[in-house]
């Protein structure tokens, strides 16, 4: 059942927009959507390639396809990333930080597990 409500709660993010940047996500819930969002990722990625194993493609080609497949995926996990971050008390605009290639995925895990601030912030009320 819990599957399921993860589930929902990626398609909820997805279609409704406000939600995106206006809400604060704790650790907890963080941490389950985000192995949604991987669980989901590998599904799909395994399903493609076997879906293209079996013809002749290239590594090129297969490589840009899961990049691709990658980079689309990021779409509904960066909401909860913001939100997360909200919860933090700082602005979305620390996503760009995982940008710089090692210090900064580093720096925002560092971030993403640190504990929520216990009050209401300028982006809503403590989640439970």
């Amino acid at each position: 059942m819990k599957e399921k409500q993860n589930l929902f709660v990626y398609r909820k993010v997805l279609t409704n927009k406000r939600s995106w940047y206006t809400r604060r996500v704790n650790k907890h819930q963080f941490i389950k959507d985000y192995l949604t969002h991987v669980l989901v990722l590998v599904f799909v990625i395994c399903v493609a390639q076997f879906a293209l194993g079996h013809t002749q493609i290239s590594v090129q080609s297969m490589f840009t396809f899961v990049t691709t497949i990658f980079w689309v995926s990021l779409l509904p996990i960066h909401p909860t990333i913001n939100a997360r971050l909200h919860d933090t008390g700082r602005s979305g605009w620390w996503s760009l930080l995982s940008l710089v290639p090692m210090i900064g995925s580093a720096s925002m895990l560092f971030i993403l597990l640190q504990p929520s601030e216990k009050h209401t912030n300028k982006w809503g009320d403590c989640p439970k």
